[in-house]
C-alpha cells in the first residue's frame, strides 16, 4: 500500500536529537546524585551535549514544516489544547536550563543552591520533553500505531538509553575505563562516594526497553482492528528493520555484550564503543519507524 508521510526523516530526527539531549541531562543529574566530583567530567560532557543536540533537532523540525515564522507564532499564540504549543515551552524552557547548567558545571560553579535548583528543574522538564516527543504522535487521532498510551512512556525510555549511550560513546574514545574518568584526580577527596556501575545502568535502562517494546506489540495485537492492521503492516513492510534494527542490533546484541561485563569487579567497558553505537543505531530505527508507519491509515477497515 502507497502512502503520503508528510512527517519524514526530519521530524525522526528531532525526536532522536532531542531524546539524546534529555537522555544526556538525565545522565548528568544522576552522576552528580551519585558523585558529582568523581565524575565531574562525564557530567560536562553530558550537559555540553544536552542543549545542543536538542537544539539542532528543532533546527531540523523547523525546515521540515518549511515555515521558521510558524514555529515562532506557535510561541506568541500559545493554545492550551495543542500538544504542539506545549511542547515549544517545555523544549524552549528545558534549553534554557540546559544552558545554565552547563555554565554553571564547566565553570566549576556547582557549590550553590541555583545548581541545585537547575537540576532538579531541568531533570523534569527533561522528563516531560521526553514525554512529550510521544505524545505529540498519540494525541493524532485516526492513528492506529501510535494509540494506546504506550509510545510516549517507549519514546521517554528510549530517550534516556539512547541519551546515556550518546555520553559513554564519546567517553570511550577518551577512556578506556568509563567508570575512571576523575577517580585518578578525585579518588582521595571522594573516596565515600557512592560506587557507580555503567554497565548495570545499561543493563537496566535496555531491560526496560525491551519490556516496554514486548507491552506496546501485546496492546496493539490485542486491540481493535485498526491496530492489529497498523502490527501488521509494520511487520511486513518493515519487519526485517524492525527485528534487525531495533530489536537485534539495538537491544539484543547490547544486552549480550552488557552482560559479559556484569560479573567483572571493575567496570571497565572495552566494548563501550561497540555496545553504544548499536543502542544509539537502534534507538534512531525504532522512532524512524514508529513515526512513518504510524502516519498510515486503513480506509479499506
Amino acid at each position: 500500500m502507497n502512502f503520503y508521510a508528510p512527517w519524514d526523516i526530519r521530524v525522526t530526527l528531532d525526536f532522536f536529537l532531542g531524546g539524546l539531549g534529555i537522555g544526556a541531562f538525565l545522565f548528568a543529574a544522576l552522576l552528580s546524585f551519585y558523585g558529582k566530583d568523581r565524575y565531574r567530567e562525564l557530567i560536562k560532557l553530558s550537559a555540553v551535549i544536552a542543549p545542543i543536540s536538542i537544539m539542532i533537532g528543532l533546527l531540523a523540525l523547523i525546515t521540515e514544516l518549511g515555515k521558521p515564522m510558524r514555529f515562532i507564532t506557535t510561541i506568541f499564540n500559545f493554545n492550551s489544547s495543542s500538544v504542539m504549543s506545549w511542547g515549544v515551552f517545555l523544549q524552549g524552557g528545558f534549553i534554557l536550563l540546559a544552558l545554565i547548567f552547563a555554565y554553571l558545571i564547566l565553570k566549576n560553579k556547582d557549590n550553590s543552591g541555583i545548581y541545585n535548583l537547575t537540576l532538579i528543574l531541568g531533570s523534569l522538564l527533561a522528563l516531560a520533553v521526553g514525554i512529550y516527543h510521544g505524545l505529540l504522535l498519540s494525541a493524532n487521532v485516526g492513528r492506529s500505531l501510535w494509540s494506546g498510551g504506550l509510545v510516549p512512556v517507549m519514546f521517554l525510555f528510549s530517550s534516556i538509553l539512547t541519551g546515556t549511550a550518546v555520553v559513554m560513546l564519546i567517553n570511550s574514545f577518551k577512556s578506556s575505563t568509563v567508570s575512571n574518568v576523575t577517580q585518578r584526580e578525585t579518588a582521595a577527596a571522594d573516596g565515600q562516594s557512592r560506587n557507580f556501575s555503567f554497565s548495570g545502568l545499561l543493563f537496566g535502562l535496555i531491560v526496560a526497553n525491551i519490556t516496554i517494546v514486548l507491552v506496546w506489540f501485546i496492546s496493539l495485537n490485542n486491540g481493535t482492528l485498526e491496530t492489529q492492521k497498523a502490527l501488521d503492516y509494520l511487520i511486513s513492510n518493515h519487519g526485517m528493520l524492525w527485528w534487525g534494527g531495533v530489536i537485534i542490533v539495538g537491544l539484543l546484541i547490547p544486552l549480550v555484550l552488557i552482560l559479559s561485563q556484569l560479573n567483572k569487579r571493575k567496570d571497565n567497558l572495552t566494548a563501550a564503543p561497540i555496545i553504544t553505537a548499536l543502542i544509539l543505531i537502534g534507538g534512531f530505527v525504532l522512532k524512524h519507524i514508529v513515526l512513518i508507519v504510524g502516519q498510515v491509515r486503513f480506509p479499506f477497515l
